[in-house]
């Protein structure tokens, strides 16, 4: 008997490179959104640095709030803007999530189709052992017979 051999191997194949592709967009997007996290992160704590230290200062205090609001109104733009991005960023995962499930589906149902036919393999191979060495057994037992009535 032949060795197995799956047909669509190299539709299975194509399927696990596009769902690594997948995943590895999928990656990307998680690092945009953690990149953007931080930024925010860091602009609100910029924000709060600039605060304290206006506030502490004694010296020239009108000046100071004029340029420490012109900062804020600057940090809430970045903000905002930051915001508007991690919107579509998130957009974009949940697309890209999709995606990602319906690469995994296709590559899982390859893959279960291969075992099955593996399986079924399998079965045909050991019924065609079974069945040899049926032959086999009754080949020498007839002969052993034959040897034995002339003998």
């Amino acid at each position: 008997m032949q060795k197995f051999h799956f047909a669509l191997e190299s539709v299975l194949k194509l399927r696990e490179t596009q769902l690594e592709l997948q995943q590895a967009a999928l990656q990307n997007l998680y690092a945009e959104l953690q990149t953007l996290d931080k930024e925010q992160t860091e602009l609100g704590l910029e924000k709060s640095h600039a605060d304290s230290a206006v506030k502490t200062q004694s010296s020239n205090m009108a000046l100071s709030l004029f340029a420490l609001d012109t900062f804020n109104r600057h940090v809430d733009r970045l903000q905002s803007a930051l915001e508007s991005r991690k919107v579509d960023c998130l957009g974009r995962l949940a697309v890209q999530r999709e995606r990602t499930i319906v690469a995994r589906r296709e590559h899982e149902l390859l893959v279960r189709l291969k075992e099955n036919n593996h399986r079924e393999w399998q079965r045909s191979f050991d019924r065609e052992q079974e069945q040899v060495a049926s032959e086999l057994y009754l080949a020498k037992w007839a002969q052993e017979q034959h040897v034995t009535s002339n003998g």
